[in-house]
């Protein structure tokens, strides 16, 4: 059985957003172990693209989480730093922020494929 390449391209692609996607847009509250090293409280960052953005230009932070009124940056990921339960706060990776372009890559090279 031969495979084409097409499906092999797609096979790694998918694999890695999926990979990357794995802490994205978690609900809840941070655990406390690992407490933000920066919050902010200003509505016009209590969005992904705000407060990622504002991680992103932060040395230190690895991941971050908002609400409609707080972007809180933090120096560890998600993974183990979230308890999942109802929450005004959405939680991400800063790799999620990599994973929207991943996913617009997949996009492209379906179109160029089929």
């Amino acid at each position: 059985m031969k495979t084409s390449h097409a499906g092999v391209a797609l096979t790694a692609l998918f694999s890695t957003a999926a990979i990357a996607q794995e802490n994205c847009g978690l609900v809840g509250y941070d655990t406390g172990a690992n407490p933000a090293i920066l919050v902010y409280t200003d509505a016009t960052l209590g969005t992904l693209e705000a407060c990622g953005d504002l991680c992103s230009t932060t040395e230190t932070c690895l991941s971050f989480g908002f609400s409609t009124e707080q972007c809180l940056l933090y120096n560890v990921t998600v993974t183990d730093n979230v308890n999942l339960m109802e929450s005004p706060y959405t939680f991400y990776d800063l790799t999620c922020l990599a994973a929207g372009g991943a996913t617009n890559r997949i996009r492209r090279v379906i179109k160029f494929f089929f």
